[in-house]
């Protein structure tokens, strides 16, 4: 039987068992475009000082964006709604992203998601991950406890990690299924994969975590333990005839905020910020021109993932358990951050970027996935309108 009839006869058929679906996600409001070397322009002092800029657009990053992107992909609601939506009806299933990232300090509104129970059959998170500190998954609030437990009286909540899955079950939440992070199936197409056959290093993506303090230590292990994967980023740009695109995930302000609060001296880096920076304000703009990069390697997770959806051979470089936990689920290709040896040739690096795991294992992955999905009465779209478009002009 061909497939892609055979899913459009249960995408018709789904419309009718799974009812109406609403979706709702923390998708943040893009800031007016600017050159990456207006901000840089002009002095450090004055760019710290704008932070007008810098408090609204704090929370806004790329890695989110392509989260939220993929859901308005790949699920066929019949609606998407606003965070404070007003519900004149009942519904069968409401989807959300906004527990992808659950910190400690959260304490949960429970009459607001008492209301969207009230109204809603099923609520899905999509998919649902702990911050860490310090290595480990920081203790939640009782408020947010009691929320993952009237959920999952419902659904089987689908976290991101099998360590996600292990704090929920030491928590007393059982009805718990590892599906990673959707931005995989960006494409939902099961055939999905990798060629990683080409050797060549002319265009390098490189993706650097900036916020350590969400990491949980200090400023001396952040400069001694990260400080120096971007270094030596910043010497291959010096150094080899390539081309080197420093890929930014938060806004130029923000990252360059983060930055400043553990760096010796940011005049080091400032021109390499200046030659290499970019941020892309459209996923589908940051898929296209990553797909022209040979490879990409870096310690931001979606910065990486957005070069695998173009095609392009990544390595992660792990900085907790909560990526080191997704690439082991995917046999996405990583290396912890303290293996990282300065020592190393980029060409070692790039031979570490083997696919062949990550290959095998995406089908799996992608009917583990669709499978939660049919489950739980969420709606799915297969090879959606932006995989077909992104996918012109693959390698």
């Amino acid at each position: 039987m061909n497939i892609l009839w055979k899913q459009a006869c249960i995408r018709e058929a789904d419309r009718t068992i799974m009812g109406k679906i609403l979706l709702f996600h923390n998708e943040e409001a893009s800031p007016p475009p600017k050159y990456f070397r207006e901000y840089l322009a002009e002095p450090m002092e004055t760019v710290i000082d704008q932070t007008m800029f810098y408090k609204a657009y704090n929370n806004r990053n790329t890695g989110t964006y392509l989260m939220t992107d993929t859901l308005r992909q790949i699920v066929a609601a019949d609606e998407i709604i606003p965070r404070f939506y007003e519900f004149h009806e009942h519904v069968d299933t409401v989807v959300t992203n906004i527990l992808h990232r659950i910190g400690g300090n959260i304490k949960v509104d429970i009459p607001y998601w008492e209301n969207i129970l009230n109204h809603a059959e099923k609520v899905v998170p999509l998919s649902l991950g702990f911050a860490y500190e310090n290595g480990r998954i920081i203790p939640i609030d009782a408020s947010l406890k009691r929320l993952l437990q009237m959920l999952s009286e419902r659904v089987q909540l689908g976290v991101r990690t099998y360590y996600d899955a292990e704090f929920l079950e030491n928590e007393g939440i059982k009805n718990v299924c590892v599906i990673g992070c959707p931005s995989l199936f960006y494409h939902m197409d099961r055939n999905f994969h990798i060629d990683d056959s080409a050797f060549t290093l002319n265009s390098i993506n490189f993706t650097f975590t900036s916020d350590f303090g969400n990491l949980g230590i200090s400023q001396r292990e952040a400069v001694e333990i990260y400080w120096k994967l971007l270094l030596w980023f910043k010497w291959q740009y010096e150094r080899l005839p390539i081309r080197i695109h420093l890929t930014m995930q938060k806004p130029p302000f923000s990252e360059i905020c983060d930055m400043h609060g553990i760096l010796l001296s940011y005049k080091e880096i400032h021109s390499f910020y200046k030659d290499c920076g970019r941020y892309f304000y459209s996923v589908k703009d940051w898929i296209k021109s990553l797909r022209k990069d040979d490879f990409s390697m870096g310690s931001r997770f979606h910065g990486n993932i957005a070069a695998i959806l173009a095609g392009t051979p990544a390595l992660m470089v792990n900085v907790d358990n909560r990526m080191k936990g997704m690439n082991d689920f995917y046999k996405i290709p990583s290396i912890d951050i303290k293996d990282f040896d300065l020592e190393k040739p980029l060409a070692y690096y790039r031979e570490l970027a083997d696919y062949s795991k990550f290959n095998q294992n995406y089908a799996a992955a992608y009917d583990n996935f669709v499978d939660y999905c049919e489950r739980n009465g969420v709606r799915l779209r297969y090879h959606t309108i932006a995989s077909e478009e992104d996918n012109e002009g693959t390698k």
